[in-house]
């Protein structure tokens, strides 16, 4: 029934329309199809509701035999429009699905040849060049190949087909320009349209092309942006250097909403081609009154070639008056006393869990005299360094067999040892027989109070026979004791936060993880005069220890052989010296509990090398902070004014709750540095820190370039010491574990990573939430030293000013900003992966690789097919050099052997040659990529050889030739950590509250 076939669906469609939607190839039976349809009557020339005959639908499939056969049944529908006015290639592209526009590119040629208007633009400006621009040139995972195709086909389009590289279209895009909202532009221009491609080769070239056929720079997109606007939201310094020079300068404060870039390169690169500072904007405003608004002075030192001082408009300049901290603890202590809070419990005598004297037996004691000793000395015969060895003697009445034993307990510390028990029917006996031995092991007589070690001998650990216990109301915080405090002068938010910084409790967690015992010494007892003593006597220890290791090293030295008289002296000089380390050792426990947090059954140890040594001196600076920070405390608990205003002065700090613009802005910052969105924490409260000093300190370094803004985690048990004190750098004696970078301060620009630090035990606030505390500090890091392994080191590498070591996740770097709230960079872009989604400032690719599958050598002989970091550091130096080709020789300097990838493991490399064969470039001079070929000669004489290629800017599922693959120095790390080896490139600028579900 011919009349079936006529009908149109309620789109207008007709059969013909419909069979040319279809993904099909036009022969045989659907040709055949196609013939039926015309000869019922089906209109070659019918338009859809909207306009559009079958050659619109037919041109998006791109089948050439289709295409013949409408247009040789009509040849005016290439010209045919539709109601929007799209002509068949601008409906066939805009209508597309696919990635790739290979079906579109046969469209174009066949219809392009058959007269078609290629430059045709449809009602709403869009032309076939807008399309390829919006909907193909953004696709990552593009091959090199078709890059390079579909800048040819813009190419094309530009030149051939004089399709117009200006007017405005509708873009599919999403981005913003405005600086005051985030109103998405919606129509854009071709040139403002490229310049948001991600692909940085495409993106250039496409930017070329567009101004070498006379695309103009002054047209704007719908809310009255120019490209250059778009390039400085960018931050695009090449893009600029492309447009460069087209209009007067209108550089933008804030070209975001909370924030500017602040790129000094772009605004040296503006000035070195003359663009006039002066020129004013729609709001008769210069660059330089803009730039009079930031708050860094950077630009504006730079624009007016002067040197202008940051403003800190949060600098405090009177801090109140530091109290007398420990004369008001000692008070306070004296009171508790006073008042019966503070109970003397003396520490029993317990026989040795080894001595088997019998149920029921005691140690016995006679009067006031104990005949119970734990002996210790430095066995200088056992090891290099000497043993620490023991000796414990008891004697044990057995009150149900009225029998008195004399236990005797010896061996190396940290064993039981060896024991024995002798009985005595007579007390006396036993006791002379005590007397009789402790007299031979020391020296000294058992019961005199005057005690002098003797060279060789035992020394004694004296016994602790009382200690203190603390009503908990002494160590209690403010605000759970029951006193009334006047009334604190403090802001009611400060107030709370200073509550969690200031408890107690707190510090004593900080103490017992520096292995501190709270039951033999509570930490209201810790003397900061005693601990600073006690590390006078740690000092002597070490010079003792290195003058004796000194002495070790001549008599154990082959350069010069020794007289037996000399080597004697030498011993008998460091037995000397090892007997005064044991006594030293001994006074120096007598100031500062042991670390073990033990009893008084284990025997003090004597320090034997350095290293304990300096274990000891970190563990006591830690103590002493401590201790420092509670007597704040305790100070405050017994002043007149609010306990804590009285912290608030001796921290000497300034808190004050951040504007909601700060708060806004560090929200933001916290959202964004996590791999996921951290749905349980959220930003409750920031306060704004500035401590006595910190400022003025950072003002007198000189490190060029803006600082940032970084984030510091610590436990809540530190917040105090650190507020009071700032950040500091470990003390040379501090182990180096832990320390992956060396020794200095630690940062991250992910909240993510900072945020692990703050340990998994949050704060109970008395409204029941529960929070931890971040500090953002602001970091003068100046030049970085980039490193994606770990590299230990005490002080800055040679030209930079801090270590950054880069992490699998970072930032997005376009959406670092230097906000409203102070004159810092703040990283506020999401978290991406390196290489995939942030380009990898450079990656070697290698290919054409040796053939061993079939080698006759065992395959545990064989070498990983990679380049690991040393290879590729010494293809980079290769490059450094400037030359096409490098010839070298194996040697100390530049040792070849990290090259050798492929082949035996065992077979040495004696000479290098790199050729550098090609080099592509992009657009504004830059290298994309360097082309080499590498040939390593053996000692055998044999050689073979591989190609090396270097890429800039470039991510890793880049599509490369075939055999080739990259070879990439994988970050250590996940997320970004940053070192500064001073103190004064530091400043802590907010404490930030975090609640946790």
């Amino acid at each position: 029934d011919k009349s079936t076939l006529t009908q149109t669906n309620d789109k207008g469609e007709t059969l013909l329309h419909v069979l040319a939607q279809q993904s099909v190839e036009f022969q045989g039976a659907v040709r055949a199809v196609a013939w039926q349809l015309i000869d019922a009557g089906v209109s070659v020339s019918a338009t859809t509701n909207q306009g559009a005959t079958a050659m619109h639908f037919a041109a998006i499939h791109g089948d050439l035999n289709l295409l013949r056969f409408l247009l040789h049944l009509d040849p005016s529908l290439v010209h045919t429009l539709t109601k929007s006015n799209e002509s068949p290639l601008v409906f066939a592209f805009k209508h597309s699905t696919e990635k790739y526009p290979n079906a579109l590119l046969r469209s174009l040629v066949f219809l392009g040849r058959s007269k078609a208007n290629v430059a045709q633009p449809d009602a709403h400006g869009h032309t076939v060049l807008s399309l390829v621009l919006d909907r193909f040139l953004d696709h990552r995972t593009m091959s090199q190949t078709s890059q390079v195709v579909l800048l040819d086909l813009v190419e094309f389009l530009l030149q051939e087909c004089k399709v117009s590289p200006n007017g405005r279209f509708p873009t599919t895009a999403s981005f913003v320009c405005s600086p005051q909202t985030n109103e998405i532009v919606k129509c854009v221009t071709p040139l403002i349209r490229a310049v948001h491609i991600s692909s940085v080769f495409l993106r250039e070239h496409a930017l070329a092309m567009l101004l070498h056929h006379g695309a103009n720079v002054v047209e704007t997109d719908d809310q009255g942006n120019t490209v250059l606007m778009h390039a400085v939201v960018q931050n695009h310094l090449d893009d600029l250097r492309i447009c460069l020079g087209l209009v007067p300068y209108a550089e933008r404060r804030t070209p975001r909403a909370n924030g500017s870039f602040e790129n000094v390169h772009i605004v040296e690169l503006l000035l070195k081609h003359k663009v006039s500072i002066e020129a004013l904007d729609k709001r008769k405003v210069s660059a330089v009154d803009l730039a009079k608004l930031q708050h860094s002075g950077i630009l504006l030192g730079l624009l007016t070639n002067s040197k202008v001082v940051a403003r800190d408009v949060d600098t405090c300049e009177t801090y109140a008056a530091i109290p007398p901290v420990d004369h008001d603890a000692t008070v306070y202590l004296s009171q508790c006393q006073a008042r019966g809070l503070v109970k003397t419990v003396p520490i029993p005598l317990v026989k040795s869990p080894l001595c088997q004297a019998g149920p029921g037996a005691n140690v016995h004691v006679n009067g006031v005299t104990e005949f119970s000793v734990l002996l210790s000395k430095v066995d200088v015969q056992a090891g290099q360094h000497g043993v620490n060895v023991f000796y414990r003697m008891q004697v044990v009445h057995n009150v149900v067999q009225d029998v008195f034993v004399l236990f005797t307990n010896w061996g190396r510390m940290g064993e039981s040892g060896k024991y024995q028990h002798t009985p005595f029917k007579c007390v006396t006996s036993a006791e002379d027989e005590f007397k009789k031995i402790f007299k031979s092991k020391t020296g000294n007589v058992f019961g005199h109070d005057l005690f002098v070690k003797k060279i060789g001998k035992y020394m004694v650990n004296p016994r602790r026979r009382s200690r203190h216990e603390y009503h908990e109301s002494v160590t209690a915080s403010f605000s759970s004791t029951s006193l009334t405090h006047p009334k604190s002068i403090l802001d009611n938010v400060v107030q709370q936060i200073l509550g969690v910084v200031t408890d107690l409790k707190c510090l004593e967690q900080a103490a017992t993880g520096y292995d501190h015992s709270l039951r033999d010494m509570p930490l209201v007892e810790l003397e900061p005069s005693v601990l600073a003593t006690a590390l006078d006597r740690l000092s002597e220890i070490k010079t003792i220890l290195d003058e004796n290791a000194s002495v070790l090293k001549k008599m154990n030295s082959t350069d010069q052989p020794l007289e037996p008289a000399q080597i004697g002296a030498l011993a008998d000089s460091w037995r000397a010296a090892t007997d005064g380390i044991a006594e030293k050792s001994s006074r120096y426990f007598e100031l500062v509990p042991r670390s073990d947090a033990s009893c008084d059954d284990v025997p003090l140890a004597s320090f034997l090398t350095v290293d304990d040594v300096n274990k000891e001196i970190t563990r006591v600076r830690h103590l002493l902070d401590v201790a420092h920070t509670s007597k704040i405390i305790l100070g405050a608990k017994a002043n007149a004014v609010h306990p804590l205003d009285y912290c608030y002065d001796a921290m000497q700090v300034h808190l004050t709750p951040a504007s909601t613009a700060d708060v806004d802005v560090i929200s933001a910052y916290f959202e964004a540095g996590f791999s996921r969105k951290p749905s349980t924490h959220k930003v409750t409260r920031v306060l704004k820190v500035q401590r006595k000093g910190e400022a003025e300190c950072m003002q007198d370094i000189a490190v060029p370039g803006h600082h940032t803004l970084l984030w510091h985690g610590t436990k809540k048990s530190n917040l105090m010491g650190i507020l009071s004190r700032g950040l500091c750098i470990a003390p040379p004696e501090a182990p180096t574990t832990g320390y992956a970078f060396g020794k200095g301060i630690y940062f991250a620009d992910s909240a993510e990573k900072s945020f692990n630090y703050c340990g998994s035990d949050p704060y109970t606030l008395p409204d029941k939430r529960k929070v931890h505390y971040m500090l953002l500090c602001d970091v003068a890091l100046g030049t970085t030293h980039r490193v994606v392994e770990p590299e230990y080191r005490e002080v800055a590498a040679d030209g930079t000013h801090s270590t950054f070591a880069m992490a699998k996740y970072q930032p997005n770097p376009h959406d670092t900003l230097v906000t409203p709230i102070g004159s810092c960079r703040v990283p506020l872009g999401k978290l991406q992966q390196l290489g995939e989604e942030i380009s990898l400032p450079s990656a070697w690719a290698i290919g054409n690789i040796p053939d061993f599958s079939k080698s006759t050598v065992r395959p545990w002989m064989l070498q990983t097919s990679r380049l690991d970091r040393a290879g590729l550091a010494l293809l980079d130096k290769a490059l450094l050099t400037g030359q096409t080709k490098v010839e070298w020789e194996n040697s100390l300097e530049v040792p070849l052997q990290p090259l050798h990838i492929f082949g035996e493991r065992w077979a040495k490399v004696t000479k290098l040659e790199l050729q550098v064969e090609a080099k592509e470039f992009y657009v504004n001079g830059r290298e994309r990529i360097v082309r080499c070929h590498v040939t390593l000669e053996f000692e055998n004489s044999t050689k073979y050889s591989y190609s090396a290629h270097k890429y800039f800017d470039v991510v890793t599922n880049e599509s490369l030739a075939n055999g080739f693959k990259f070879h990439l120095e994988r970050p250590a790390l996940t997320h970004n950590e940053f070192i500064v080896y001073n103190q004064a490139q530091v400043k802590i600028a907010y404490l930030v509250e975090i609640e946790v579900a």
